[in-house]
């Protein structure tokens, strides 16, 4: 998936079926606050969400290939982005974010 960079949308569910998100799919995104990743999805390329400001959730219901820089440009308004994670992939999911600062991580 591709072309919402800069979208205004402040939700987005992306649909089972979908297998990646393309580079830069939703950068600079500024009203963008919650993202739900398909547990179909195998790969998100770079940049894929970077400079989304507002986001503050991301739901991933699969683990999958992860571009470099994901979230660059991101400045985190003083608070973590949570990203919330099915209990059977958490730890492949902490392994892949690793590099990433200010990031928190629940159990779903």
């Amino acid at each position: 998936i591709g072309g919402f960079y800069q979208t205004n949308a402040t939700k987005v569910v992306l649909p089972e079926g979908l297998i990646s998100i393309g580079q830069s799919a939703f950068k600079f995104s500024s009203k963008l606050e919650q993202i739900t990743i398909p547990s179909t999805v195998a790969k998100i390329e770079y940049f894929a969400f970077s400079g989304c400001n507002k986001v503050n959730t991301i739901v991933m219901k699969a683990p999958f290939e992860v571009g470099s820089n994901l979230f660059d440009y991101y400045d985190y308004n003083g608070q973590p982005l949570t990203i919330y994670i099915s209990e059977s992939d958490y730890d492949k999911y902490i392994e892949k974010f690793a590099d990433y600062e200010n990031l928190t991580f629940a159990k779903y």
